[in-house]
């Protein structure tokens, strides 16, 4: 990079001679995205009143599938029974017996 000395022109005499490196830019421009990634979130957070202190109530261990879609009474297509669940009402506790086929 050229650069004058105190407003005298441009002879040989008077330019200076910078290294550039172009690595100092994309790390402060990274620097930059952290920062506006950061303010981002706690605006979001700030916005929606979200508590970063709830902790949950129950574990969740599954997921619910709707293996009847059509509602017509029969498993459609996909699925192949592996097993049973049974609920005890008591503890409030799914239970799954697999039963093993031939």
């Amino acid at each position: 990079m050229l650069r004058r000395r105190h407003g005298v022109s441009l002879s040989r005499s008077s330019v200076e001679t910078e290294d550039v490196n172009p690595n100092s830019y994309i790390v402060n421009l990274s620097d930059c995205m952290l920062v506006l990634m950061l303010g981002l979130i706690v605006a979001l957070i700030s916005y929606y009143n979200i508590d970063l202190t709830q902790t949950p109530e129950e574990e969740i261990t599954g997921i619910e599938v709707n293996m009847d879609e059509n509602q017509d009474g029969i498993i459609d297509d996909g699925y192949e029974k592996r097993g049973s669940v049974y609920y005890d009402s008591s503890s409030g506790e799914y239970y799954f017996v697999n039963e093993r086929g031939a």
